[in-house]
């Protein structure tokens, strides 16, 4: 689906909605790296277009503290899968 040609012709409140709906309906790790950026460019202009100073502070703060949760989640998760892999390793050595 073309986004961009629908977007020209849309009230803000409209862009707004169909951008996140774009980006709610994609798997982000299945999308190219070029994709990857312009997602996150629509995001920050949907997020950013009518707020202050304060706020983007609070939305890019919270984001930032969202992106250091799920690393943390990917971490914890690779540490659980070696962990795994090193006791079937013992097991089948031992």
């Amino acid at each position: 689906m073309k986004i961009v040609p629908i977007l020209k012709e849309c009230h803000n409140s409209v862009k707004r909605h169909i951008i996140l709906w774009a980006v709610v309906n994609v798997d982000l790790a299945k999308v190219s790296p070029f994709k990857l950026v312009i997602i996150g460019m629509l995001l920050t202009f949907v997020i950013s277009d009518d707020k202050d100073i304060d706020e983007l502070n609070v939305y890019g703060n919270f984001i930032v503290a969202v992106g250091s949760l799920l690393l943390t989640v990917a971490a914890h998760k690779e540490l659980i899968k070696t962990r795994d892999e090193e006791k079937t390793k013992n097991i089948v050595i031992g």
